[in-house]
């Protein structure tokens, strides 16, 4: 059996976001999806992401249905110019996942982007962001590796 057109989409993700990674030469040391995207990395800067719970969109048609799940991205940095370099890496992360906007056909939308950085109880800046995007795909009914 063919993967579902969901794990067809994380890799997708993943292979976009590899292209901020160690490999080509972009500014994470390491880019890796994670079941805990929260917690705090050894390794900086890090970037770590997971997609969300699954949610389906009305009913559906003869064909299939419509579902959709947060694509989360989590940052972590440190340095001496925080608010400068997450200016940058968030807006590389951006560029990463828009450029692939329908995600090579697998995903009808990709919407969000919305990002947040890490702050304390005082407002000031710790270190990392998170950003976050809703992913829309269509799957066809009795065949889960199949879009429509």
């Amino acid at each position: 059996m063919s993967d579902s057109i969901k794990k067809q989409i994380c890799a997708r993700i993943q292979s976009n976001l590899e292209a901020l990674g160690p490999l080509s030469n972009g500014p994470f040391k390491v880019v890796a999806r994670k079941l805990d995207p929260m917690q705090i990395a050894q390794v900086m800067p890090s970037l770590y992401w997971r997609p969300g719970a699954e949610s389906q969109l009305g009913n559906g048609d003869t064909q299939g249905r419509t579902y959709t799940f947060p694509l989360v991205i989590v940052t972590h940095f440190k340095g001496a110019d925080k608010v400068e370099q997450h200016d940058d890496l968030v807006a590389a992360i951006q560029d990463a996942v828009e450029g692939d906007l329908q995600l090579n056909g697998l995903a009808n939308v990709l919407v969000g982007g919305t990002e947040d950085p890490w702050i304390d109880e005082q407002a000031n800046d710790v270190g990392g962001s998170v950003i976050i995007y809703t992913v829309e795909y269509r799957r066809r009914r009795g065949a889960a590796d199949q879009t429509y």
